[in-house]
């Protein structure tokens, strides 16, 4: 009896909806599960954005002890989630088709907090209207009188909710609070196709992602707390290369600070990050170049839109080669169909053939760029020197430039980067990423109201 009670509260946390991704070859494809009660069992339906697909029904959902799973039967290629519960996160393994993946979800959140004396700064819910969404957001702002210097935070790939979670972790929410307490006012939005922000998903691209960064942009400047002259924006990883598109030509972003961006074409970063983390799992030199040969002819196919049917064979090959003769021909067609869809999206056409360097030349603003030492999806020995020389062979004379040690891409500190740890890691920041940020905005924007940084409270 104990057993049962313990386990139906287990249950009853879980009520509720969850947002995440499945990570695979590098990619994230963007989940939204609720869990609700069905009689004496969960039932859990899914949403996934980027596919077009809302409110479809799981089955087989379990939980035992902190292990939960569940199965979405979608047409010809059953997909099972493995996982384990921990708190107001869930991350484990999914599998489809022969493949096996990542996945994670965290709790969502409709707001960091609500009202809450007991906060030395404002936190309010806003709405903001661009041509083609509403995004639901969350603008927090010191108390008193005066007109604030402002921050736009901008997050990386795939549908994420305003505190940009991962694996539990939100970095957004940490960054929100600290830069709040320092003087900045912070303003963070869910994603297109996350939390409770409305629009179009299907067929936009990074263009489209920094046209919503101008519109929050242009809300800050309406607001009678904030300085319109000091305006800036906080993106990381395709964050990164958004602000600079939106800043280009653009007067009203005074200062951007960008976390892991990339400082090569998309089809390079995708090329060193998947040999990087492939390397991680195998020393193989024929599975190492399989999956090479694999994403090589992904990546023309996107970009060229011919040859898709030498892409599909690389990926079988591949597949061939590490599953063995056992797996059915028809698992291996369908694993490689999945694939083949993943590259055929507008935003990964776009992605690819995004190259940062012509428009970081053309950005005038001051430009902190940190990097993670042990990040293995946006390397900074690849991505740093390009991105630090095409700013100032644009003439940019306010370039600083670093590199945190022991950071991973979400700037946790560890000794290896390994997406597959982010979940079991702390959720925190490595020492130093929150000072030597809030240094550098205040040394350029001076808030009156600002004090020097101070840790912020946890």
């Amino acid at each position: 009896m104990t057993h049962w009670i313990v386990l139906a509260a287990t249950a009853a946390a879980l009520i509720g909806r969850w947002q995440g991704a499945i990570s695979v070859m590098g990619t994230d494809l963007g989940i939204q599960v609720e869990f609700t009660r069905s009689a004496d069992s969960l039932a859990a339906t899914i949403d996934i954005p980027a596919q077009a697909v809302s409110g479809f029904r799981m089955r087989d959902v379990r939980l035992r002890g902190d292990s939960l799973s569940f199965v979405l039967p979608a047409p010809g290629a059953t997909a099972l989630f493995d996982g384990v519960v921990r708190g107001d996160s869930i991350a484990g393994a999914f599998r489809q088709a022969g493949i096996t993946a990542s996945f994670h979800l965290a709790r969502s959140a409709e707001r960091l907090v609500a009202a809450d004396s007991t906060l030395p700064y404002d936190a309010e819910e806003v709405r903001i209207e661009s041509a083609d969404a509403m995004f639901a957001g969350t603008l927090t702002r010191p108390r008193g009188s005066g007109r604030y210097p402002a921050l736009v935070l901008v997050s990386g790939s795939g549908a994420e909710d305003r505190d940009e979670t991962l694996f539990g972790f939100k970095p957004f929410a940490i960054l929100a609070d600290h830069l709040t307490r320092n003087g900045f006012a912070v303003l963070r939005c869910d994603d297109r196709g996350a939390g409770s922000t409305v629009g179009k998903v299907a067929g936009t691209t990074s263009h489209d992602y920094a046209g919503d960064l101008r519109a929050q942009i242009r809300f800050l400047a309406a607001r009678k707390e904030i300085d319109p002259r000091r305006i800036g924006m906080l993106g990381h990883s395709e964050g990164g290369i958004i602000g600079p598109l939106a800043a280009v030509g653009n007067d009203s972003i005074a200062f951007l600070v960008l976390l892991a961006p990339p400082g090569i074409r998309g089809d390079s970063v995708l090329f060193d990050q998947g040999e990087r983390i492939t390397r991680m799992s195998t020393t193989n030199d024929t599975v190492l170049a399989l999956n090479r040969e694999a994403v090589k002819r992904l990546a023309h196919a996107s970009v060229t839109n011919q040859g898709w049917d030498s892409a599909r064979v690389g990926v079988e090959n591949m597949l061939r080669y590490t599953l063995g003769s056992a797996v059915a021909d028809s698992v291996i067609t369908g694993a490689a169909n999945v694939q083949v869809k993943m590259f055929k999206s507008a935003w990964m056409r776009s992605f690819l053939i995004l190259d940062p360097a012509p428009i970081l030349a053309q950005v005038r603003c001051p430009v902190l760029a940190l990097f993670g030492a042990n990040d293995l999806q946006v390397a900074p020995e690849v991505n740093a020197p390009p991105l630090e020389r095409a700013l100032r062979r644009g003439g940019n004379r306010d370039v600083t430039v670093r590199v945190l040690p022991r950071a991973n891409h979400l700037f946790q500190e560890t000794d290896s980067g390994s997406p597959m740890l982010y979940g079991t890691l702390k959720k925190e920041f490595v020492p130093g990423l929150l000072d030597t940020v809030t240094t550098w905005l205040v040394a350029r924007t001076r808030p009156a109201a600002a004090k020097p940084p101070r840790a912020a409270k946890r």
